[in-house]
């Protein structure tokens, strides 16, 4: 075999070792910022496991490895291929909402790269104050209810909040996406008086915005 050829042939398979061989799997990708743009640094990346014991699936998920995004956002997990039902991606930060993302081992092939990109949003906090001023009777109500607004937990929606009665002075804060309009709408009823409101207000990411609401 032609000398030059051969050393040919060795240098491309070491190349193919270097790239397919120092890792059983890998999982990487970037950060960005999908509220203020740019790629995220500092991001702590998890990557969980869902054992397989004896047949039976762990309900439970197990840290395999974790790091931190590098100063341009991006991101790399190698770790050992083992028989499980599951693995889940989280990325965490401070004042953003947590990421979560699940995925298949079926998807991840032994050598080879899964690429998992990550948008992280801002957190802001917007807090509803509601108090009843003029009370008439027992028969006052305030309906409220967001339009578009997007929680960060499952206590708060945009369903209706009914205020009834004359004692009321309550409110409620929740996560919601940082730099983002909420539209709203809410209506007041006492005997006769009828009346409806329907607005928007901002809320600045980092910040808690206050909507108050006197009838």
């Amino acid at each position: 075999m032609n000398k030059a050829l051969l050393l040919i042939l060795v240098a491309t398979a070491l190349l193919v070792t270097c790239k397919k061989g120092n890792f059983d799997q890998r999982i990487e990708g970037v950060v960005t910022n999908g509220t203020l743009g740019g790629n995220m640094s500092g991001i702590q990346i998890k990557l969980k496991k869902q054992s397989i014991t004896s047949g039976v699936f762990n309900t439970n998920y197990e840290t395999v490895a974790e790091t931190t995004s590098a100063s341009d956002g991006s991101y790399s997990i190698d770790f050992k291929r083992e028989n499980v039902a599951g693995y889940k991606l989280e990325a965490r930060k401070e004042n953003y909402f947590d990421r979560d993302f699940l995925i298949n081992p079926d998807n991840i092939s032994p050598g080879d790269v899964y690429t998992r990109n990550i948008t992280m949003l801002a957190r802001a906090d917007f807090r509803v104050e509601v108090e009843n001023t003029t009370p008439l009777n027992n028969n006052d109500v305030l309906t409220y209810h967001n339009l578009n607004a997007n929680f960060s937990c499952d206590c708060c929606d945009n369903e209706d909040r009914i205020y009834g009665g004359t004692d009321i002075n309550e409110s409620a804060t929740c996560g919601v996406w940082g730099n983002y309009w909420i539209k709203y709408f809410y209506q007041v009823e006492k005997d006769t008086v009828f009346y409806a409101v329907l607005d928007s207000i901002y809320c600045p990411a980092f910040q808690t915005t206050t909507l108050t609401i006197n009838y």
